[in-house]
């Protein structure tokens, strides 16, 4: 790649910015401002908490919900097939989002592009909660349920990227990947207020629950909305882009951030093929876990209250891996989870099987909490390590969000392998290629964490 700024090494200049851009006082570089870097980070946090909240409801509402609400007329193994190519959808449009977002976010700042991800978001989870069902409109429900879920796959592919890089380019290096990971813990985060939300109503009566209580946690993202926008409207930009930006004004170098990452898409490429793994474990655990357990016999809401028990324990073990990144390096922890994500995958489906709560909960959900942890903690960090200021919002969201496209899918790809018996050796086979698959693109990319983000060239 070309190097950020065109002049001689040692000529460099650190230019104050523009007077009212909001970048507090004394906070000329990263991490300067240890207050400001607290706010940023709790605002990276919840916006990412509540993002994945409504993004991932859409999942367990789509392992438990839509099937009977919105495709009950079909065969119980097609009606899953059908509800669970919806959640596809929007891990389809996650990186149209990254580029649409991250390409004016580039050019006009993070903090502009995460409130209006996180509007998006909101409207579109609040609509799902008030959407009729297929009885009542017929199949324009099916249609209006894709169209309000691709809205969200568009609005979480903006929302991580900027988030990552708000934490990222606020914190100096020793700290970064410690800083950054606080947004890979709002998934978790986001997951568990979820699966409590959809347990505490997966208790009613199933007519009550199937008629209006899954709407419920939708029409709550109304509240989180408003709590959302008002937290992130307290923080100050990036002071690495608003530099950035000073530099490419003063230069009269303005470039379109999306045409240079298509001009140059390796690391875009490479990134996509790393980290596949990543949604392709999590979305085991509100989908195909839940199905597979239902299907042994297991109590609904027993597994939901457990699965959000092991992730409270993830949001604090992602910070964990981040901050040993930070003093060893971030591919030596990621590679190990993937290696590690090989042997456990081979015990998944034995100990769903058990219908054995404890079982489940120690060998599976705790093995998963570890594993994606290690994985998703030094990510955020090494990410935004890899491209330019000037594009570092498109390429990290690109790249990361077609991730998402192998991943997304996995739900559906497994529904397939499995087959109305639900075999599970073919799904077994397809996740260890992709884990293994994973760890060989990862190798290919650089470890850059004695960097400063603004001298990535």
């Amino acid at each position: 790649m070309n190097s950020e700024q065109d002049v001689p090494a040692g000529n460099k200049t650190d230019p104050q910015p523009a007077p009212g851009v909001g970048i507090p006082a004394g906070s000329n570089s990263p991490g300067s401002n240890p207050r400001e870097l607290r706010r940023v980070v709790l605002s990276s946090f919840l916006g990412s908490t509540i993002e994945y909240y409504d993004f991932l409801l859409y999942s367990t509402a789509a392992g438990l919900v839509f099937s009977h609400v919105f495709f009950a007329g079909l065969p119980a193994w097609a009606a899953a097939m059908v509800s669970f190519g919806t959640l596809a959808v929007g891990y389809v449009a996650r990186p149209l989002g990254g580029l649409l977002f991250g390409h004016f976010g580039d050019i006009l700042g993070r903090k502009k592009m995460l409130l209006l991800s996180m509007w998006v978001m909101g409207v579109a989870s609040v609509l799902i909660g008030l959407l009729p069902t297929t009885q009542q409109i017929g199949p324009m429900a099916g249609a209006l349920l894709v169209t309000l879920r691709a809205l969200q796959g568009i609005a979480v592919g903006g929302e991580w990227g900027g988030a990552v890089l708000m934490s990222a380019e606020h914190s100096g290096r020793k700290r970064r990947g410690f800083s950054a990971s606080w947004t890979s813990s709002g998934a978790p985060a986001g997951t568990v207020l979820g699966i409590l939300m959809f347990g505490l109503f997966s208790a009613m009566p199933e007519d009550s629950f199937y008629s209006y209580g899954w709407r419920i946690p939708f029409l709550f993202s109304a509240v989180l909305l408003v709590v959302g926008l008002v937290v992130r409207h307290s923080v100050s930009e990036s002071p690495v882009f608003l530099k950035s930006l000073e530099l490419q004004q003063a230069n009269q170098r303005r470039k379109a951030p999306v045409l240079e990452i298509i001009k140059r898409p390796g690391t875009v490429i490479k990134i996509a093929v790393a980290f596949t793994a990543s949604p392709a474990i999590s979305l085991l655990i509100p989908t195909i876990a839940l199905m597979y357990v239902m299907k042994a016999g297991a109590d609904q809401s027993q597994v939901l209250f457990a699965t959000a028990l092991v992730l409270i324990a993830q949001i604090f073990t992602i910070p964990a891996f981040a901050a040993l990144s930070d003093r060893v390096g971030r591919k030596p922890i990621m590679l190990a989870a993937l290696i590690a994500a090989v042997f456990w995958i081979l015990a998944f489906f034995p100990a769903l099987a058990t219908a054995n709560l404890v079982w489940i909960t120690v060998v599976y959900f705790c093995g998963l909490a570890l594993i994606q942890a290690a994985l998703l903690g030094p990510l955020p960090g090494f990410l935004s390590e890899q491209f330019r200021t000037e594009e570092r919002y498109t390429g990290l969201s690109a790249g990361y969000q077609l991730s998402t496209l192998l991943g997304g899918f996995t739900p559906l790809i497994i529904t397939a392998l499995m087959g109305p018996t639900l075999n599970p050796v073919p799904a077994v086979i397809f996740l260890v290629c992709v884990y293994l698959t994973s760890a060989a693109a990862l190798l290919t990319l650089r470890d850059r964490r004695s960097e400063e983000l603004s001298e990535v060239s």
